[in-house]
């Protein structure tokens, strides 16, 4: 004869089996595919000429590390079109050929009177390589450069924007839709 004890005992055992099932099925089912916006926060004012900067990731991933400017081949490139971003949970590449051409015809404000500078540049960028984390990624995202800098005086009293900027603040910012 089944007794109250050996049947609440069966169903407990019966719940915490399905509890694991379920849990091993959503566990199983998040890390396949995660999909979703992500934002993107790089500070380049310490180096502005420098080709790495640090990264924030916020959204679908949480994440930070640096973002270091390459060519298509992978060669750490000060001008390069693609950026190795390298987070604490994987890398991931970013193609910003399409960027770079937008920033390449923008033209600064310049103010002659006191040698201040600042530019604002829109564009968009594609995901692609990643590993751990984030293998498998791809995305478009829109992204925004912001500069600003103080250049020095020529001999002359003239801004001289062919010499090392005084002063510089810069970012780059971003978000998008994500799948990895």
């Amino acid at each position: 004869m089944l007794t109250k004890g050996f049947i609440a005992a069966a169903i407990a055992s019966a719940l915490i089996a399905t509890l694991l099932l379920i849990d091993n099925v959503s566990i199983a089912g998040a890390s396949a595919t995660s999909n979703g916006i992500i934002h993107f926060y790089s500070d380049q004012s310490n180096d502005i000429t420098g080709a790495t900067g640090p990264i924030v990731i916020t959204g679908v991933i949480g994440d930070y590390g640096t973002a270091t400017s390459i060519d298509k081949n992978g060669t750490v490139n000060v001008n390069g079109n693609y950026e190795k971003v390298v987070l604490k949970k994987g890398t991931f590449i970013i193609n910003s050929v399409a960027l770079d051409k937008s920033t390449s015809n923008a033209q600064p404000t310049i103010n002659s009177s006191n040698c201040s500078v600042s530019e604002s540049v829109s564009g968009s960028v594609s995901l692609f390589d990643g590993t751990g984390a984030y293998a498998g990624i791809k995305g478009t995202l829109s992204v925004e450069v912001t500069f600003a800098g103080i250049i020095p005086t020529s001999k002359n009293g003239k801004c001289n924007g062919n010499a090392q900027p005084l002063g510089v603040f810069g970012t780059i910012t971003g978000s998008g839709p994500v799948t990895f």
